[in-house]
């Protein structure tokens, strides 16, 4: 049985492939920090997505899903806590293109 991606003649990537793609991209980078980069999957839903994390506990955790196209900060929670109502954590979304 042919795969997915050969019927498709392996233009189309998977939600895994996007995102090990992006996370290879991404380790590849230079920053001020040590990052770590990941593809997390999300169960029960079969879908899998990056987390990037830092060595400096002051920096947020990054999740990024090339599939659906967002990225997203997510902060310690001692910080979130200290800023803001932890039920009104914020979210940011960047439209990639």
């Amino acid at each position: 049985m042919k795969s997915m991606n050969g019927l498709l003649h392996g233009h189309i990537l998977g939600c895994g492939q996007q995102a090990d793609a992006v996370a290879q991209q991404l380790s590849a980078g230079k920053y001020d920090a040590q990052w770590t980069f990941a593809v997390n999957n999300m169960f029960p839903i079969p879908h899998q997505y990056g987390v990037a994390q830092s060595s400096d506990p002051n920096d947020p955790q990054i999740v990024f899903d090339p599939y659906f196209n967002t990225v997203q900060q997510v902060y310690p929670t001692a910080l979130v806590n200290s800023l803001i109502n932890v039920n009104k954590v914020p979210a940011i979304t960047i439209t990639l293109q």
